[in-house]
């Protein structure tokens, strides 16, 4: 699997841009299986709106995302979960390793 992250918009104080992951998926236009949109703010990333068009289990990627997220600066990552029209908001925080 290959992870790519395309940056939206930049400026002093948030990144905002989209992760893409799939097993043929090299560069922007390559087919993926799952995406994010990521606020950075902070140190810390939002996930937005992810979708799959598998199940994907992203336990796979774990290392791959921990490594691209630091090279973004992200120390801890958040994310909403919706189960049933029900708003859970889920904290992670992720493992970097200096």
């Amino acid at each position: 699997m290959s992870i790519t992250f395309e940056e939206i918009y930049k400026n002093n104080d948030i990144i905002i841009g989209i992760i893409r992951v799939g097993a043929e998926h090299k560069e922007y236009g390559d087919p993926y299986e799952f995406s994010t949109i990521v606020v950075i703010k902070d140190s810390v990333g939002t996930f937005k709106g992810a979708v799959s068009t598998i199940k994907f289990n992203i336990l796979g990627i774990r290392n791959k995302l921990r490594t691209l997220l630091k090279e973004l600066g992200v120390k801890e990552v958040r994310w909403e979960r919706y189960r049933k029209s029900v708003k859970k908001l889920t904290h992670k925080q992720i493992m970097i390793i200096v």
